[in-house]
């Protein structure tokens, strides 16, 4: 599986989440043809990152939400910014501020800052993100001063952050269309939580009387069996005088 080219397919999925996408829709988009795109699917499907579903001769493809796919667009979210930054411009120079006020003031601090760009025609230009613990008012006026006055600023805490993402009117757009700036693997993992479901407790198991053990009884030895009787032999006369035979 070539990096390069897998990595293209996850970034295309990130912007159809909620809109899962046929293969050879794929195939048209990274102008790649089926075979090598066919197999980066079942790749990153064995891995666990993408979940396929057959319908009539499509097989179509989408994201899941695991910890396996938040590796994965964490590394397209680092692709995503360097493209950002390269393209110039307010939005560039905006992410290049923010990028750098979380470097110097994250400090240990869960900070997750991504920038979304509005649609043409649109104001304000973007609203930045920032995603700062219950404490952190002092990351949010320093991100503040990032801001131009056609960048809004937006900042929720996690458990906020978390309660959007079960929306998914509100979820899907801004993951497809977010750059994360930075704590990219914190983002997505945020952003799964709330879709991850809970393990289900286990069945009660039901209460058993304990019953007393008693030692086993060691075998015992088998009965001689009882001999016949024998009936009582006839007692037998005394021999007389006249029983006595004198032979001359």
């Amino acid at each position: 599986m070539r990096f390069e080219s897998a990595l293209k397919v996850v970034r295309l999925l990130k912007t159809a989440i909620g809109q899962p996408l046929s293969i050879r829709a794929i195939c048209q988009a990274i102008d790649l043809s089926y075979q090598p795109t066919y197999k980066h699917v079942r790749s990153l499907e064995r891995e666990g990152v993408i979940r396929t579903d057959k319908q009539g001769r499509e097989v179509r493809c989408e994201l899941t939400a695991c910890a396996a796919t938040s590796l994965w667009l964490g590394l397209v979210s680092v692709a995503e910014r360097r493209e950002l930054l390269a393209q110039g411009g307010a939005l560039a120079e905006v992410a290049a501020s923010a990028a750098e006020c979380a470097h110097q003031t994250h400090a240990g601090a869960d900070l997750v800052i991504a920038l979304r760009p509005a649609r043409a025609s649109q104001e304000p230009k973007g609203t930045l993100l920032a995603i700062v613990p219950e404490d952190g008012n002092h990351l949010v006026r320093d991100l503040r001063r990032c801001c131009t006055p056609d960048i809004r600023l937006e900042s929720l805490t996690q458990e906020a952050f978390c309660e959007r993402m079960q929306r998914p009117f509100e979820r899907n757009p801004l993951l497809a269309e977010s750059v994360v700036l930075a704590g990219e693997q914190q983002f997505w993992t945020l952003a799964f939580a709330a879709e991850t479901p809970a393990p289900e407790p286990a069945p009660a198991q039901p209460m058993v009387r304990s019953r007393r053990q008693h030692a086993p009884t060691p075998p015992t030895a088998p009965r001689p069996r009882p001999r016949p009787r024998q009936a009582p032999a006839s007692p037998t006369r005394p021999a007389s005088d006249d029983d006595v035979l004198f032979v001359d």
